[in-house]
């Protein structure tokens, strides 16, 4: 044991040694090297500050074609929430409505409220976000839009009907972001993958927003503070090419960097050394003006932390000229009257996160390229080049879908002023499906969770008759899942035929084909990040270029532009995937074993997972053959199906 000892002292002083030689021989610790973001260098300073609202064309000409922060102190002073939204307020006048939650704590997926995994409602939050690991980041539901002003820089001129959406939040503070660049296509968790989590690998980190997937395209945001305190950490667009970014595709949308906010590495990340950086201290009743593109890292502080955000066209910021018309006296102007581009009523499926409806009307005028009529398969032809997804697996219903929204059927030429003409529903109405988020509809879990975990689960679940044990499995599926307590009830409704509370051996048998039949569907490919362990980083660009990158157009002659990026740099001291908790997975095979043993043993467990798997026969006698034979006979009677089948031979 003495002479171990000794090996492990000159193992350790020869470790020594050798770091002390190398911090010698090659360089000294760099300064801020494994501290807090912010303390490699000095900031260029506080961003401007106005005390009094400047005018709609100086805010454009100053702020916003310049893509430069601003903060207007008092701007949101006198909205009516500021006042009005205490908890109990919120309860009695808003509890019915229901919002999007986030996890504040690294390591989790996506919260359970009581309406659906990601999904509270308002009275339910509100009675329990202090205590539980949640926040609100959710579209604001329309109801609650009486209650916002839009404040005069953006209420008239080129800014009227430029609000994409409108977005709010709540925490009990405390809470600190990653270094990122918020994105109006796809605002969700990494931790979809493997099961599970994304890890920030470091207990000081407590808001989980921007463990983000990159979507396409970040917005203008005037973020406006109603409750508590928040600091902004800013970096330029024109110092992104400096900063690490996780491996994304190469577009000038959202994303977050691999940098550890609590412990940046400096000896890895060499660029971040020099990177320049402005600071924001904003109190209640202060609005933000955070440039698109621009990446952030926010701390805040207080019991309770409530802000609305304002996400305006970025087309704003490559305006050649302002144009002034209605903005002789500006003045504050209700929500409620305002136009939206994408809102929430605050009970079904939020658009949080889709492209502005504009660019996609404007995309879709782009392919006729000066000519006044094209044929119907010309003109789809170039759609599918310019707009929908070229996923061979999702062509089929988005052209489909494109040919009801632009109600092309019976159509053989397509005009330009007819395309004009549209209502901008039409455009909406394809990016919702194109671009739609699982997760800002009710049936998420059914797309996060796969047809085997529940599988798992209802095995392990399995009552002493052979049945279903419901108390056991909502247990379980609430506690290793993560799910909620609405869709663990409808699972076990699809199992209990009679209604009576009790699921028998004979209706598992007998219903477990269908029930597992609605988790088939998986996540969307755009919707998963793999690369959270590997970073790049992206050229140089200007401050505001010539052109938004953002901009969609058809151009037969264009040519990739991405930059190819290989395989991208393993992180070293980062943020990281990782499938399943090996202690927790300890734990629930234990627990398996023993719930096992109370049964008697899972002799039956092959076969019962066999029938799982295809099903048993229907209440005619029929197998699985059954339902092939049922889905052919409602495609014989299916005209209607095979008017829309020619039509899409056609398309393609």
């Amino acid at each position: 044991m003495v002479k171990l000892n000794r090996y492990v002292i000159w193992i350790g002083y020869f470790v020594a040694i050798l770091n002390l030689s190398w911090a010698a021989t090659n360089e000294q610790v760099p300064r801020g090297h494994l501290q807090d973001l912010g303390l490699h260098r000095d900031p260029e300073g506080h961003i401007d500050v106005y005390d009094e609202l400047p005018s709609p064309e100086e805010f454009w000409r100053k702020y916003v074609s310049t893509r430069t922060a601003v903060l207007l102190k008092g701007a949101a002073k006198n909205f009516p929430a500021k006042s009005l939204w205490t908890d109990q307020y919120l309860k009695d006048t808003y509890g019915h409505l229901n919002v999007r939650l986030e996890s504040k704590r690294e390591g989790h997926q996506y919260p359970a409220g009581d309406v659906s995994l990601a999904r509270d409602s308002i009275n339910h939050f509100v009675s329990s976000y202090v205590e539980q690991n949640k926040y609100i980041v959710s579209q604001l539901p329309k109801p609650m839009y009486r209650d916002i002003l839009v404040p005069p820089c953006l209420s008239c001129g080129p800014f009227n009907n430029s609000i994409v959406e409108v977005n709010y939040w709540m925490s009990s503070g405390g809470t600190r972001s990653l270094l990122h660049k918020d994105a109006l296509f796809g605002i969700y968790a990494i931790n979809v993958v493997n099961d599970g989590q994304c890890v920030a690998n470091n207990d000081a980190i407590t808001d989980f927003l921007p463990c983000l997937i990159a979507g396409t395209e970040s917005a203008n945001i005037l973020n406006c503070l109603l409750n508590g305190t928040k600091n902004w950490l800013l970096i330029r667009p024109e110092h992104e090419y400096m900063v690490p970014l996780a491996k994304e595709p190469s577009m000038d949308g959202g994303g977050y960097s691999v940098l550890k906010v609590t412990e940046v590495d400096l000896v890895q990340f060499k660029n971040f050394r020099n990177c320049p950086y402005y600071y924001a201290n904003v109190t209640a009743g202060d609005c933000l003006y955070v440039p698109y593109g621009t990446l952030h890292h926010v701390r805040s502080y207080g019991e309770k932390n409530m802000a609305v955000s304002f996400l305006f066209s970025r087309s704003l910021s490559h305006l050649k000229k302002f144009d002034n018309k209605g903005c002789e006296n500006p003045k504050y102007e209700n929500l409620v009257s305002t136009p939206v581009a994408w809102d929430f009523d605050g009970a079904t499926t939020l658009t949080m996160g889709l492209q502005e409806p504009r660019v996609y009307r404007d995309a879709t005028l782009s392919i006729f390229r000066g000519k006044k009529s094209m044929t119907k398969k010309a003109f789809m032809r170039r759609l599918k080049s310019t707009l929908l997804p070229g996923e061979p697996d999702r062509l089929p219903e988005a052209v489909k879908l494109a040919v009801k929204s632009f109600q092309l059927k019976n159509r053989k030429v397509v005009t330009r002023d007819f395309i004009a003409s549209l209502p901008m529903q039409a455009f909406k109405d394809l990016i919702m499906g194109i671009e739609m988020d699982p997760v800002n509809t009710l049936q998420y879990e059914y797309r996060l969770f796969s047809r085997n975990q529940i599988q798992e689960l209802l095995t392990e679940a399995r009552s002493k008759d052979g049945g279903i044990d419901s108390k056991y499995f909502k247990e379980v599926y609430m506690k290793d899942l993560g799910g909620s307590a609405r869709v663990a009830k409808e699972i076990l409704e699809g199992f209990d035929t009679n209604k009576d509370g009790i699921i028998d051996k004979t209706e598992r048998k007998k219903n477990s084909k269908q029930v597992l039949q609605s988790f088939d569907e998986e996540m969307p490919s755009e919707h998963v990040n793999d690369y959270a362990d590997v970073y790049v980083y992206r050229p140089k660009k200007e401050q505001v270029p010539e052109r938004d990158s953002m901009d969609i157009s058809f151009d037969p002659d264009a040519q990739d532009e991405l930059q190819a990026e290989g395989e991208g740099i393993t992180v070293q001291k980062g943020y990281s995937l990782f499938g399943s908790d090996k202690e927790k997975e300890k734990q629930r095979e234990e627990r398996r074993k023993q719930r096992e043993e109370e049964l008697g043993g899972a002799n039956d467990e092959e076969e019962d997972n066999r029938q799982m798997q295809d099903g048993e026969e229907d209440e005619e006698g029929r197998g699985p053959e059954g339902d092939e034979e049922d889905d052919r006979q409602q495609d014989e009677n299916g005209d209607d199906d095979r008017d829309s089948d020619r039509d899409l031979r056609d398309e393609l």
